[in-house]
C-alpha cells in the first residue's frame, strides 16, 4: 500500500489487489499460509460455474500466526450445532437454501486494517457487524482501494475519506 502523510491527521494511503478465482471448501488446502484479505460469497452451484448472489463476508489475515488458508478453514469448520444441512453456522445464518460458501482472496501485507474497513464500508456485506457504511473503523483519513482480477461483486475502486476533528 502506497502511504503518505498529512502534517494535520496522520496517515493516507492506496492499494491495488488482484483476485484469483473462488475456492470452495473442498479446495481449502490449496489456499496460500500468507497474510492478505478474503471474501466469502453466498453462491448457487451450477456444476462448471457459481452464479455469485451477495457478498457474505469481508475479512484480513494478518499477524505472525495468522493466514488466509487458517482464517477461511476457521470459517468452513465453524459447525453448526443445528440440524442444519449446511456446511457451518455462518454458512446457515447468511446463505438461503441450496447457497454454498464460495471464498475468494488476495495476498497482500500493508495496511490490511484500513482496507478490510474500507471494503466492508463501502460494499454490501450481510455477515461483518464490526464494520458498516455508518461506522467505518479505519485509522487513516484517506483510503483508496482498486480491486481488480476476479472482483465479481466488490466495488472496483473505492475512495473513502474519514471526517477529520479540528479544533476551532
Amino acid at each position: 500500500m502506497r502511504e503518505s502523510a498529512s502534517p494535520a491527521s496522520g496517515r493516507e494511503g492506496e492499494a491495488t489487489l488482484l483476485f484469483g478465482p473462488g475456492y470452495t471448501a473442498d479446495k481449502e488446502t490449496d489456499l496460500p499460509d500468507s497474510h492478505g484479505i478474503y471474501v466469502a460469497y453466498a453462491c448457487e452451484d451450477y456444476g462448471d460455474c457459481f452464479l455469485y448472489k451477495r457478498i457474505r463476508y469481508i475479512g484480513k489475515a494478518e499477524g505472525e500466526k495468522d493466514s488466509i488458508r487458517k482464517r477461511i478453514s476457521n470459517h468452513i469448520h465453524d459447525r453448526d450445532c443445528s440440524e442444519s444441512d449446511k456446511q457451518s453456522y455462518r454458512e446457515s445464518e447468511f446463505c438461503d437454501k441450496d447457497e454454498i460458501v464460495v471464498y475468494n482472496f488476495v495476498e497482500y501485507d500493508d495496511n490490511l486494517h484500513d482496507i478490510e474497513a474500507v471494503l466492508i464500508a463501502e460494499n454490501d456485506v450481510c455477515a461483518n457487524i464490526h464494520n458498516n457504511k455508518g461506522n467505518c473503523n479505519t485509522d487513516a483519513w484517506h483510503v483508496i482501494v482498486h480491486c481488480e482480477g476476479k472482483v465479481v461483486l466488490l466495488q472496483k475502486d473505492v475512495n473513502y475519506w474519514n471526517l477529520l476533528r479540528v479544533s476551532r
